[in-house]
């Protein structure tokens, strides 16, 4: 039976040119070679594409320049505003209770309720006085540092709402994927980056004036596995 090598059809017999595209029709035989050496000529296309992924990726990772935003600007690393004041809270409660401790201790003394003999009293109690004054005063600044960060909390919060409604609205993995030309990509984590600056470029354009570090954390950890789901490829994948 003939064979379009272009348009891939099978013909009755008699025909000769193609309908659709008016290439000339072929037999059984030279259809399977020619069939044949167009997946030689693929696998060696994808191999080589591979190869240059592998490459290009290697060179990022040497140079440092994965997960950086598309202008190669390094952001600080960002810390999560809740954990930080939880952190400085209870540091702020602990540096409290010393420096009251200590305070009540140097009083106690100075009043001859605690018995404590140094060589000069008065600079002894002098130096301990202003080493728990200060971790009064530490941990005064602590909490009051803790409140400052809950604050920053509760907006990133509800921002990280807003941000994530629009992406369940307005961000689709299949369609991202044909704006990138995911197909053509063969290494996954070139995918991947590829993914998430995409998802990032979108947010930027979106919202205006947000926190890269913030950002950069939001999408690694929510957004792009919301969007891609199972086709997603995980950054442990990428790191390991």
């Amino acid at each position: 039976m003939p064979w379009c090598p272009t348009c891939k059809s099978e013909y009755r017999e008699g025909f000769m040119i193609c309908a659709d595209c008016g290439g000339e029709l072929v037999d059984d035989k030279t259809y399977e070679k020619l069939e044949a050496e167009r997946r030689i000529q693929k696998q060696s296309a994808d191999e080589l594409q591979a190869a240059d992924e592998e490459q290009l990726f290697q060179n990022m990772a040497d140079e440092g320049q994965l997960f950086q935003n598309p202008a190669n600007v390094v952001h600080p690393i960002y810390r999560d505003n809740s954990r930080r004041a939880s952190e400085n809270r209870s540091s702020g409660w602990i540096l409290l209770v010393l420096g009251s401790l200590g305070l009540a201790g140097v009083g106690l003394g100075i009043l001859g309720v605690i018995p404590l003999k140094f060589g000069n009293i008065y600079l002894t109690y002098g130096v301990m006085t202003a080493i728990f004054l200060l971790f009064f005063i530490a941990g005064a600044m602590s909490i009051k540092d803790a409140g400052i960060f809950e604050k920053k909390a509760e907006s990133e919060n509800s921002l990280k709402d807003i941000l994530l409604e629009w992406c369940r609205e307005n961000l689709h993995g299949d369609e991202l994927d044909r704006q990138i030309g995911a197909e053509e990509i063969l290494v996954q984590e070139i995918l991947y980056l590829k993914r998430f600056e995409c998802i990032k470029g979108k947010l930027n354009h979106q919202f205006v004036n947000l926190e890269q570090g913030f950002l950069d954390n939001l999408i690694e950890n929510c957004v792009y596995d919301m969007v891609f789901g199972e086709m997603g490829t995980s950054k442990e994948k990428i790191t390991s």
